[in-house]
């Protein structure tokens, strides 16, 4: 392990469950090899991330590190990684990583946090569902 892997392996080891940005100066591959080691310690993989959907929570390219857990133990307010649909007007599905806003009787509702407004078109179901997020890198 590279001396910053190392640091946010333990940074990591003291705040299990949060979401924890670890951004700065570390080069690209420092967080894919510590984001790669924390998903191999949780049974989890690695989900890389581009885009301004979630700023500020996560700035440009980054490493979500993913757990499929339960669908019932969704709450509002976690991110998730699933099938989602990003235009409305097309049926085509690509993997995304939002949060969790509102849960109705087909599904969640899900938003980037930079987003003025909520996917209402689609819904995470448990067919779509592919996680939720544990940490990024």
């Amino acid at each position: 392990m590279t001396p910053q892997t190392l640091k946010a392996f333990v940074c990591l080891t003291f705040c299990i469950g949060s979401i924890i940005p670890c951004f700065g100066g570390e080069r690209l591959t420092d967080r894919s090899e510590a984001a790669a080691a924390y998903a191999q310690r949780v049974r989890g993989q690695v989900v890389p991330t581009l885009g301004n959907s979630m700023e500020p929570l996560i700035h440009g390219a980054a490493f979500a590190v993913v757990v499929k857990e339960d669908y019932s133990g969704i709450k509002k307010g976690d991110l998730l990684v699933y099938m989602g649909r990003p235009d409305a007007s097309k049926p085509n599905r690509v993997k995304m990583l939002h949060r969790a806003v509102m849960h109705d009787r087909y599904g969640w509702i899900m938003s980037g946090d930079n987003n003025r407004w909520s996917e209402s078109w689609d819904r995470v179901t448990p067919d779509t569902y592919l996680g939720i997020v544990k940490a990024i890198f």
